[in-house]
């Protein structure tokens, strides 16, 4: 009996172990550059504007990276920051911009694969890696 007892514990530690490894990987397969776009409605008919997001590292749940338009009223960049927690996502800018400064990046969704789904204000988005 007391042979089995210590098995358990280095089981259970083993487990721990390798389930933060996995944490570790998945975050890390976060990192990459995305690219999408949505759809706005203007007095000229539907536009659609690019987006890319660049998620430069992910540490212990939280997202550091760069948000760009590609075009529109609030082109530019913008820095980011989120967290990540299981398949959802959130992140935004650290800072206003594009031409008039007034501009903010924000993205909540959910993790899948190598695409994020969700929404950019009330504009749904999917990126793609």
């Amino acid at each position: 009996m007391g042979g089995r007892k210590m098995k358990l514990p280095v089981a259970g530690m083993l487990g721990v172990m390798l389930s933060m490894s996995a944490a570790a990987v998945a975050q890390e397969a976060l990192t990459g550059t995305y690219n999408g776009n949505f759809e706005v409605h203007t007095n000229v008919g539907p536009r659609k504007i690019g987006v890319t997001m660049v998620i430069s590292s992910v540490e212990d749940g939280k997202i550091k990276g760069t948000g760009t338009y590609q075009q529109g009223s609030c082109r530019g960049d913008y820095p980011l920051e989120g967290v990540v927690k299981g398949d959802t996502i959130r992140i935004g800018s650290t800072a206003k911009g594009g031409p008039s400064g007034d501009c903010g990046f924000g993205f909540r969704g959910t993790i899948e694969g190598n695409r994020l789904v969700g929404n950019m204000g009330k504009y749904e988005v999917e990126f793609r890696k």
